[in-house]
């Protein structure tokens, strides 16, 4: 899994970021390698009739660093199977170049409930989409007790 962890601050997002640290802090307490990114503030104008300019905050880099990640960790031959987690089709070619290079390895891709489609990665590798059943059913205790013994607990509305 290789989410951004750089959140930006502020009084929208302080909850989000407090979210984002604490399941970051879980999957590498459990052992997952975590690749991260960053959030890069930017202007937009409201799309809708007002038109107005406002800022926020976009992900930047997490694709490319997963790309160049699993691409290095199969060149090292440090996995046989790998595992991604998102619905982020620029990461298909990567995805595609591993298959090519190294065809023995298995690689699949689970696209969140809400991710994007990159379920077509053909003869490349196997793919699903996860339902809310099956976030349901892969929930982590709560409260969440880190090997530090800090418990973490699962924010509300969680599913």
């Amino acid at each position: 899994n290789f989410p951004s962890s750089r959140l930006p601050r502020g009084k929208t997002t302080g909850n989000i970021f407090i979210k984002h640290n604490n399941y970051i802090k879980i999957l590498e307490n459990t052992g997952v390698t975590v690749i991260k990114g960053k959030f890069k503030q930017v202007e937009k104008q409201c799309r809708a009739t007002c038109k107005q300019i406002y800022s926020t905050h976009e992900e930047k880099e997490t694709d490319v660093n997963i790309a160049l990640y699993l691409l290095n960790e199969a060149y090292k031959n440090t996995f046989d199977k790998a595992l991604i987690i998102s619905g982020d089709s620029d990461l298909l070619p990567a995805v595609k170049l591993v298959k090519t290079l190294f065809p023995n390895k298995i690689i699949s891709v689970v696209v969140p409930k809400n991710g994007n489609t990159m379920l077509n990665i053909g003869d490349k590798g196997t793919s699903c989409r996860l339902s809310e059943n099956n976030l349901k059913n892969s929930l982590i205790e709560n409260p969440y007790k880190l090997k530090d013994g800090t418990s973490l607990q699962a924010p509300i509305g969680w599913i």
